[in-house]
């Protein structure tokens, strides 16, 4: 499906998505999405009810034709009025629970599905926390003392690291593969949070920064698989 779709693009992009403040224009994009997909659900469900009220409809003209046969057998005295009735009242109550079972089955499993999702999801996004408007970034990015451990890892990949680079300076980073430089990149942009120390833009700290007005003024490409 396109939200699925839209959604595991993100997640495998998610450190650009983090890096340049993106986050809100693929939450629109997905409720798009997500709109066309209950959408094409609420005609599914059109169509099921369709096919509910002709189940109904033959469960009635079943319950029709055995009053009219129950009625040809009175008139020929082979049975009395209480068996007709009775027969027609027997079937439908035979039938009821299957209906009922065949009607609500479906939606029932759908539900507790669902609230399971939504448990799990509550469970594991961390609330927003509030954050205040800063003027645009002009004067230097600050590091101070950064640990930065890798998700999914225990050992730290960069320990202690502190810089500073003013506004319209460059700096460089060499070194060979596995030595920390991606980690260290997706720490600056904020794509990763370092287990200790602070990344700072123009004295604020990342975690104050509004996500999509920092990424305005980042540029953020990560490396390849």
């Amino acid at each position: 499906m396109a939200r699925n779709g839209l959604l595991q693009a993100a997640r495998c992009n998610a450190e650009v998505v983090q890096a340049l403040g993106l986050g809100k224009r693929i939450a629109a994009r997905w409720q798009k999405a997500n709109a066309k997909c209950l959408a094409a659900n609420r005609k599914a469900g059109d169509v099921a009810g369709g096919l509910g009220a002709i189940s109904k409809s033959l469960r009635v003209l079943l319950q029709s034709a055995i009053l009219a046969v129950g009625a040809y057998l009175v008139v020929r005295e082979e049975a009395t009025a209480g068996v007709m009735i009775a027969s027609s009242i027997m079937m439908g109550r035979a039938l009821a629970p299957v209906d009922l079972a065949i009607s609500s089955w479906k939606p029932f499993l759908m539900a507790r599905q669902g609230w399971a999702r939504l448990e799990d999801l509550l469970e594991k996004v961390p609330e927003t926390a509030p954050v205040m408007l800063m003027p645009a970034p002009e004067r230097e990015l600050r590091l101070e003392s950064v640990t930065i451990v890798p998700p999914g890892e225990s050992k730290p990949t960069v320990t202690g690291l502190a810089f500073a680079i003013q506004a319209g300076s460059a700096l460089g980073v060499i070194g060979p593969s596995g030595s920390g430089k991606s980690t260290l990149s997706r720490a600056i942009v904020g794509a990763w949070t370092p287990v200790a120390g602070k990344v700072r833009i123009d004295s604020a700290s990342l975690d104050q920064w509004d996500r999509e007005a920092l990424g305005r003024h980042i540029g953020y490409l990560p490396q390849g698989p």
